[in-house]
């Protein structure tokens, strides 16, 4: 019984340090920077007709306001991190 004590003991402060060195990585993980806006709105321009109304970042997201031909306005949402056009709103 002492063995399988001291057994589980020494498994417990070995597996301790790589437990922190977990944890302490997990926030740097949470704060990944959003993509530059610029890039975002060079991504929106790309192929399609009309013109920038307005720029805002939102968490992660940039949020690219658009103005169609027409007139009609949208806000176009894309991913910070990858650059990706997540989608239109409006």
């Amino acid at each position: 019984m002492i063995r399988l004590t001291a057994l589980f003991a020494a498994a417990l402060l070995t597996a301790a340090p790589g437990a922190a060195q977990a944890r302490a990585a997990a926030p740097e993980a949470a704060h990944v920077q959003a993509q530059d806006p610029q890039a975002a709105i060079r991504t929106v321009e790309r192929g399609r007709p009309g013109r920038r109304v307005g720029v805002r970042v939102d968490g992660q997201n940039v949020v690219v306001v658009w103005e169609y031909p027409g007139g009609r306005v949208v806000e176009i949402v894309v991913d910070g991190r990858t650059g990706r056009i997540l989608g239109e709103r409006g």
